[in-house]
């Protein structure tokens, strides 16, 4: 049979080996000498097991050491062997290597490993065409081997240098040399549980040399008015954020004053800004006109207490500044502090009305250590006001126990406002009236999250075909006449930070969990619920 002259241009099949899984491109690589070259581009393109890759220089064997399963190689590298990997390496485009020597799956590889590929390589740059390169080992050093200059991506874990015998001289070591060998780095993912004043120097070092960075994700508390004051002269910069790579609090006064103010010169492109630090030092950036005026997502962690007015000021702020904001988080429970002890004024629907002006909103996340007081006719209107809305977030896991307000009748108010609504969020009140039969459905709803929503067995059936009512037609069109069925899914339990989790009273924490299993009962049945259904609907239309 002659192949589709579409087949011989390489653009074309490389699209469709990239939608195919492993095991047609491994059929696929068997077929013809023209199919050979792109499904291996597919099959090399991200590497997230080495070991294959290693065993193209020579043969390799396990070795245990203590709990450990450890890869070495059996002999000493041949030049020749460099040959074949070549033909190989040149097709990765991403490499990750995360060290779990628990199971041999992912066993380690002994320093031997490294040692040997740096000795016997022929070129310095070992993999040309990486594009992005993931590294979590103690051999952090060895991570060098795989970067070049044209590197775009880089996420690496600086975690385990402190038990290294060098101490965090070894973890300065290493931002120097990104410094000096990426100076196209585009993204960076930076990830530790240290303060950040063990590596500052070196670290504000080599952000000032990122001058096409676009994308910086750093630890916890490791935003400090320093770091600000290097990436707000970056020219491209994007989005800067932290990733909760730890839970520890102890470095939470790094960030407690963020005194910057570069009104009308700082963050030329950014339109994300991710910010852990104290209420005030954010509410300050927003008046001193620091922040771009395009930006479109704002996500604060708090470290302190914040009273209602100056929550309502901040979203004055936003309303009055950021006109195309459409992504607010707030996450407002104290870092190292008692939510118990320092809560006084409780946040009312009167602090969220300046928000409510800004028509664009489409994800909106509000989470405090006490209930949020809104009513059903509350959530009603922010529906009305953002009909847009696809992500909702309002306190679902109080810490200060209560007994919730809102009812099933506020996801009826969002099924009918709310269309392209895909995650919600809420704490629900079960032990009101259920509300007659909804006349919309939440069509794209993916996720529905009570947290710690109170909920008894007698009214779990209930719950379950309520909510099927309202997920009865979730799928999404993917093509003429085709749909692709979305899985609904109820999540359940707290989301609070270990600390404060271990300090509640055991009572409480098996009354939680006993929710939970309750809720998975529900979560278990709605499938088949939401397919009876729609089953029946399906009936009802050929009769008709």
């Amino acid at each position: 049979m002659t192949p589709h002259r579409l087949h011989n241009i390489p653009y074309v099949t490389s699209i469709i080996f990239n939608s195919a899984d492993i095991k047609t491109c491994y059929a696929c690589a068997l077929v013809c000498k023209a199919w050979l070259e792109p499904a291996l581009d597919e099959l090399w393109r991200v590497i997230e097991q080495p070991v294959a890759l290693f065993r193209l220089l020579g043969p390799m064997h396990l070795t245990r050491w203590m709990a450990f399963h450890i890869w070495v190689y059996s002999a000493l590298v041949l030049p020749s062997a460099w040959t074949r990997f070549q033909y190989y390496a040149r097709r990765i485009r991403r490499f990750i290597y995360i060290e779990d020597g628990t199971a041999a799956s992912r066993a380690i590889f002994d320093i031997s490993v490294f040692a040997e590929i740096a000795r016997t390589r022929r070129h310095l740059v070992v993999l040309p065409y990486l594009q992005h390169l993931q590294w979590q080992s103690v051999h952090l050093g060895y991570a060098t081997l795989f970067m070049h200059a044209e590197l775009s991506q880089l996420t690496v874990s600086l975690d385990r240098f402190p038990m290294d015998a060098h101490g965090f001289e070894a973890a300065a070591t290493f931002l120097c040399e990104c410094a000096s060998r990426l100076p196209d780095l585009s993204e960076l993912d930076l990830r530790a549980s240290f303060s950040v004043s063990e590596v500052e120097a070196q670290l504000l070092g080599m952000l000032r040399c990122f001058r096409r960075l676009k994308k910086l994700s750093l630890p916890r508390f490791w935003i400090t008015t320093s770091v600000l004051a290097v990436v707000a002269d970056l020219p491209y910069l994007e989005r800067i954020g932290w990733e909760p790579f730890a839970i520890w609090t102890e470095h939470a006064n790094d960030v407690d004053i963020i005194n910057f103010a570069e009104p009308d010169r700082s963050f030329p492109e950014l339109d994300h800004i991710s910010l852990e630090t104290s209420f005030t030092c954010v509410t300050r950036l927003l008046e001193d006109g620091t922040l771009p005026t395009r930006l479109t997502s704002i996500m604060i962690s708090t470290i302190d207490v914040v009273m209602p007015r100056t929550l309502q000021h901040f979203f004055q702020l936003c309303a009055a500044c950021y006109p195309a904001l459409t992504d607010l988080v707030l996450h407002l429970f104290p870092v190292g502090k008692d939510p118990l002890i320092f809560y006084y004024d409780i946040i009312s629907f009167e602090t969220l009305q300046p928000i409510l002006a800004i028509p664009t909103i489409r994800s909106f996340a509000l989470w405090c250590p006490e209930q949020l007081p809104f009513t059903d006719a509350n959530l009603e209107e922010i529906a009305q006001r953002w009909p847009d809305l696809t992500h909702l977030s309002l306190t679902s896991d109080p810490y200060i126990e209560s007994h919730p307000r809102l009812t099933l009748s506020a996801l009826v108010s969002l099924a009918t406002h709310c269309p392209r609504l895909r995650h919600v969020t809420l704490y629900l009140d079960l032990t009101a009236p259920f509300p007659s039969s909804p006349t919309s459905c939440l069509s794209n709803i993916q996720l529905i999250d009570v947290g710690t929503s109170p909920i008894s067995r007698e009214v779990a059936k209930p719950t379950a075909l309520f909510i099927s009512l309202l997920c009865s037609t979730s799928s999404l069109v993917v093509g003429p006449s085709k749909q692709l069925r979305l899985q609904v899914n109820v999540e359940s339990g707290p989301s609070w930070d270990p600390v404060l989790y271990d300090d509640i009273p055991r009572e409480r924490k098996n009354a939680i969990w006993k929710n939970c299993e309750i809720w998975e009962m529900v979560d278990e049945d709605l499938p088949y619920l939401v397919a009876a259904r729609e089953a029946g609907s399906e009936r009802l239309r050929v009769l008709e």
